[in-house]
């Protein structure tokens, strides 16, 4: 038998309408794993973290807002781990805070002497420095390392700040600690 004769016998109009079939049965289910099965369970488990207030998916990108936690650290490692498990490492990872511009000036007067202790690893060192620059601007910080980052925490009233700083001195770059995915963090008003 020639392949021409058993393509005679086809109904083509029949056939396209079969496949548009099949695409939007497999387009449809893919829809409602993603839904059911992946995205609900993320959230549920996002929002059981200390401090989340909010989570909201679009596409592939992940943002949680945040309150005030007392650990911004193990908040913020803890969501990395959640959303790489449920969203794979091709996902992005974004956090949200509720900076105003006078904690914005107050980081970015430290963000020298905190790229410098990324650098060199002098974090206890450096500590007094920054507490005493965040102390004079009447604001709390908080400085956590970890083997790949540092997460800073500046509070004044209301407002607070987060920003994550990867590591670039000789110890941050064991492969065991590395987080899933590292996360970003943006002003409110920086979500679109």
């Amino acid at each position: 038998m020639n392949w021409r004769e058993w393509f005679d016998g086809l109904k083509w109009p029949l056939v396209l309408f079969w496949a548009c079939c099949l695409l939007l049965l497999l387009w449809g289910g893919e829809r409602l794993y993603r839904t059911h099965i992946v995205i609900r369970p993320a959230v549920a488990k996002l929002k059981q973290l200390e401090g989340v207030r909010a989570v909201e998916f679009k596409e592939k990108d992940l943002y949680v807002e945040l309150e005030a936690p007392n650990n911004f650290k193990a908040t913020a490692e803890a969501l990395s781990t959640i959303a790489a498990d449920f969203l794979g490492p091709d996902s992005s990872l974004f956090i949200i805070d509720q900076r105003n511009e006078a904690l914005e000036q107050l980081f970015d007067e430290l963000s020298l002497s905190l790229a410098q202790a990324a650098s060199r690893g002098e974090y206890e060192t450096m500590r007094p420095h920054w507490t005493k620059i965040a102390a004079g601007a009447g604001a709390e910080m908080d400085v956590a390392v970890s083997p790949t980052a540092i997460y800073v925490s500046l509070k004044k009233g209301g407002d607070y700040l987060y920003q994550i700083i990867p590591r670039e001195d000789a110890n941050s770059y064991r492969e065991e600690d590395q987080l899933p995915l590292l996360p970003k963090v943006l002003a409110k008003e920086g979500v679109q």
